[in-house]
């Protein structure tokens, strides 16, 4: 099998056979997962303020800033998490009744 025929048979399965309910979870969970990624990627570049401020109570609102934005693109980013989690799980159950229905003999529809 060349290249070529799998990417063709790749094609066939995944874009022209397939539901738009399995393309829309597909995307799903590509989204939030990179979405995820994303905004754990932005909370590890927040850059923390030096300590050569005039005051010190400048310095713990800074501080204190960047924590919780720190923490709310972290929460975020755990919450795109579950979203994808659970795509995942509506997309894998989508794909097993697929095969299900695909994989039924004529046998079990008579029956």
């Amino acid at each position: 099998m060349n290249t070529g025929s799998i990417k063709n048979t790749a094609v066939k399965l995944f874009v022209e056979d397939s539901p738009w309910q399995f393309r829309l979870l597909a995307i799903m969970v590509f989204a939030f997962f990179g979405g995820g990624l994303l905004l754990d990627t932005w909370a590890s570049q927040i850059p923390f303020p030096d300590s050569t401020k005039i005051s010190e109570e400048i310095d713990k609102m800074a501080v204190e800033f960047t924590k919780s934005k720190h923490e709310s693109l972290t929460g975020s980013a755990a919450l795109l998490y579950d979203f994808a989690k659970i795509a995942l799980g509506a997309l894998i159950a989508t794909v097993t009744q697929s095969i299900k229905q695909i994989t039924k003999s004529p046998e079990d529809e008579n029956a």
